[in-house]
């Protein structure tokens, strides 16, 4: 209702037959009674395709399908698991395009998917956008728990370690962050050497820049580095993971350049459950496939009180440095995220949990990995009404039909608003008079 889809269907009587929606995710036929279960129910039909599926998952595609389900009851539906590995997750939407989805929707994301250039993820999503599909995807749940910054380096010595650190200027080496006793950090820090997950032997995605990651007690003393080669990885990347066992919650991160050029851009997003307090924190956290161009980065609104959810992630303009080749462009591409926002916090038979607030006791599927699937839906609709619309007119319809919510206009957490369905005209195809 919050979208309108129930008032679309009733008005047009079109409910996404024809159109084929395809869920990335986790499982799909792994927790508790699996699909016979939602088929039993009437909360998916018993035709879903499984192309591949994964035997560790929670089955929150299932939870996803049953969301499509619910708003175009009429569409096909396929699985395949984004979970083994980013290049099998960018091999799974090249098949369900190959398997017939026009409509593909995701909510998985890799630490190590970079944030200045398109990832294999990435390049998948816009490849299969290139080719005619709406591709919609969770632009995340990390708030603006992020930094990003210009470099700025200077010599000094840190616990010992002399040599090239990033400054925040005045002679302060040291980014603050306060991690709770029992909670863990988890930040995936970057720069802006062109990289592809799990390294590339590609020429162009070679990394020549070598960062470690040191975090310091209150005491000025490390307490663990991390220090990867980044040029035997060829990732851009250090993930960092600490579990705060002691009394202490104050820490400090030092960010030193090892070997090679200095980048230009030095970054990390929250990666974690738990809540970081850092300095400086307060950046975009949309990167990997939401970011990519022709995905549709898609934020969460309640669907039970109408409210911007405060974990969907911060968007804005996006800067991608490289090419898809991995060649640097002379001036950053500029891409503005998320794009639109559906609804989240929605009934599903098993996952989740129940929002005391709505009128029943259904478990509540919340995040933008709700979301993503309910603009999927939405687009199944419009293509059911209108089979002549291309990716391109969904995206514009939606976007221009959406309810600005937030700041007036486009703004960094919902983009246009919350999509609201109703019908796309599209202009008569030409009469042609053969007389």
């Amino acid at each position: 209702q919050a979208m309108l889809a129930e008032q679309f269907r009733n008005e047009t009587n079109f409910d996404g037959s024809g159109v084929t929606v395809g869920v990335l995710s986790d499982s799909v036929d792994q927790f508790a009674g699996g699909l016979a279960d939602s088929v039993a129910s009437g909360d998916l039909p018993n035709n879903v395709t499984v192309l591949l599926d994964d035997t560790t998952g929670s089955d929150e595609g299932r939870a996803m399908l049953e969301l499509v389900h619910d708003l175009a009851p009429g569409s096909n539906l396929m699985f395949r698991t984004a979970f083994l590995g980013a290049n099998d997750f960018a091999q799974g939407i090249r098949d369900l395009q190959a398997a017939g989805s026009t409509v593909i929707t995701d909510d998985i994301g890799y630490a190590n998917s970079p944030f200045f250039n398109d990832g294999v993820i990435a390049l998948a999503a816009t490849e299969v956008y290139d080719r005619g599909a709406v591709y919609t995807s969770a632009a995340g749940n990390a708030a603006d728990e992020a930094f990003r910054s210009a470099w700025s380096g200077a010599n000094t010595t840190i616990d010992g370690i002399s040599g090239t650190f990033f400054t925040f200027g005045g002679g302060d080496f040291l980014q603050d962050v306060t991690i709770a006793n029992g909670e863990t950090l988890q930040i995936n820090v970057q720069w802006d050497d062109a990289f592809l997950e799990n390294g590339s032997a590609l020429p162009n995605f070679q990394v020549g820049t070598d960062i470690d990651v040191h975090l310091l007690d209150n005491t000025g003393n490390i307490v663990q580095t991390w220090n990867d080669v980044n040029a035997t990885t060829d990732e851009a990347l250090e993930f960092v993971s600490y579990t705060n066992s002691g009394t202490n919650t104050s820490f400090s991160l030092a960010y030193q350049l090892v070997s090679g050029a200095a980048p230009s851009r030095l970054a990390w997003t929250n990666f974690s459950g738990d809540t970081p307090v850092a300095q400086g924190q307060g950046a975009i956290t949309i990167f990997g496939q939401p970011a990519a161009r022709g995905a549709i980065a898609t934020g969460a609104i309640n669907s039970v009180d109408g409210t911007i959810e405060p974990f969907t992630a911060l968007g804005g303009n996006l800067e991608i440095f490289y090419s898809a080749d991995g060649t640097r462009l002379s001036t950053p591409e500029i891409r503005r995220k998320p794009e639109m926002s559906g609804s989240d916090n929605a009934n599903t038979t098993f996952f989740g949990f129940d929002d005391p607030n709505d009128a029943d006791t259904f478990p509540n599927f919340a995040g933008t990995s709700a979301a993503a699937p309910h603009v999927a839906a939405a687009a199944a609709l419009i293509l059911s009404q209108e089979p002549r619309a291309t990716n391109e007119d969904v995206f514009t319809h939606l976007q221009l039909t959406a309810l600005d919510l937030g700041d007036p206009g486009f703004d960094a957490l919902t983009g246009a608003g919350l999509v609201q369905l109703t019908p796309i005209r599209l202009a008569p195809p030409p009469v042609i008079n053969d007389n």
